[in-house]
């Protein structure tokens, strides 16, 4: 097992924050303000809103890939992915 925790700057331009792994992934996000959670092509319409020092935990299957993006400006987002082998 191994734990890796990231600190991303996310702006209106759509991004990876948890990459592909072939392994199942358990996944913890603080957002540090309106932060859209979703696939490659995740949009303010279609992904799952996160607001300020919102925290999400989930696992995320192997093969899967995590993305996120604002509607304004950037923000910060706080990862913690723990990957079982």
């Amino acid at each position: 097992m191994a734990t890796i925790s990231t600190s991303y700057v996310v702006s209106t331009t759509c991004q990876t924050i948890v990459g592909l792994d072939n392994v199942t992934q358990y996944v913890t996000i603080v957002s540090g303000g309106d932060t859209y959670i979703g696939d490659s092509v995740v949009t303010t319409a279609s992904g799952i809103k996160m607001a300020n020092n919102d925290v999400l935990q989930f696992t995320l299957p192997e093969g899967c890939d995590l993305w996120a993006l604002t509607n304004t400006g950037t923000h910060v987002v706080k990862v913690l992915i723990t990957r079982v082998d």
